[in-house]
């Protein structure tokens, strides 16, 4: 078999098998298992959230949203004014609110529509980039 077709097999053994998400392999047979897992989709990190890269993390610390759940739970009109007020990027009411509805998204576990996309990726998609630069 060619290395092609080794890798769309151990793809596909990976999907079939997957246990779904947990912290460390001994959270499956943990009494606790889906209160760690809430602590841990709590504690999730700004990075994760469309375009939010490390300026925009870096502004949105100063203005106390550090996780995914902080972003969710922030009221829009006071985030935009505040926004406003501390930084010189550009920031515009619908990024925030594709970024809220990310965040939302990624914290609730429900998928939303961004932009014409549904988000999380529905786990059965292929996602390609297609941007080329030379």
């Amino acid at each position: 078999m060619r290395k092609s077709a080794l890798k769309v097999h151990e793809v596909r053994a990976a999907k079939v098998t997957d246990p779904g998400f947990s912290l460390v392999k001994e959270c499956r047979t943990c009494e606790f298992e889906e209160e760690h897992k809430a602590e841990a989709k709590r504690t999730l990190a700004l990075d994760l959230v469309f375009s939010v890269g490390p300026e925009y993390k870096k502004r949105f610390h100063e203005l106390d949203i550090y996780t995914v759940d902080d972003l969710a739970q922030a009221d829009p009109v006071g985030l935009m004014r505040d926004w406003s007020a501390i930084s010189p990027l550009p920031l515009s009411v619908q990024q925030l609110a594709g970024m809220m509805t990310h965040a939302d998204s990624l914290f609730s576990d429900e998928p939303k529509i961004l932009d014409r996309t549904q988000i999380p990726f529905p786990p059965e998609s292929i996602v390609l980039d297609l941007e080329y630069s030379p």
